[in-house]
């Protein structure tokens, strides 16, 4: 199968996701910042950010390659 150009909707579907990985390690941020978290929450924290970082990375690549904004707007 050949590879097809990207259309309008994943461009909508990379801004969103890269949107929705930045607020989980934004919400990550603010556990890891306070004192007395469940060491369990803490590990889970730390793994959603090694997790997202990369993706996010991944989706911004594409849209670059696709020379869309990495935005919706």
């Amino acid at each position: 199968a050949g590879s097809q150009a990207h259309n309008d909707q994943d461009v909508m579907f990379a801004q969103h996701m890269i949107a929705h990985h930045q607020q989980a390690i934004q919400m990550s941020d603010i556990i890891l910042g306070k004192q007395g978290i469940d060491p369990r929450v803490i590990d889970l924290a730390n793994q959603i950010k090694s997790a997202q970082g990369p993706e996010i990375q991944q989706l911004q690549t594409w849209l670059n390659q696709w020379g869309q904004p990495t935005t919706p707007g």
